[in-house]
């Protein structure tokens, strides 16, 4: 599937970041700078987010490149 949007990183950050928050009650602070630290190198159309979930970490990569990985307890989780 593929979604097209017209908005600014820290919009799409805050965004997930909100969807996140509400399954999670640690701080997503740090994925939302991952989010828009990758989008500093070339974002707009075509840029390509992915999240790799383990029940403790989440990875995060723009546009192929990592961002790294945040951890918290259940953050993964769903």
């Amino acid at each position: 599937m593929k979604l097209t949007f017209k908005v600014s990183a820290e919009k799409m950050a805050s965004a997930l970041c909100d969807s996140l928050g509400s399954r999670y009650s640690g701080d997503v602070s740090d994925v939302a700078s991952k989010i828009v630290d990758g989008c500093k190198g070339g974002g707009g159309k075509g840029t390509t987010f992915q999240f790799d979930c383990g029940k403790d970490d989440l990875s995060v990569t723009v546009n192929g490149e990592s961002m790294g990985t945040v951890k918290g307890n259940g953050i993964g989780s769903g």
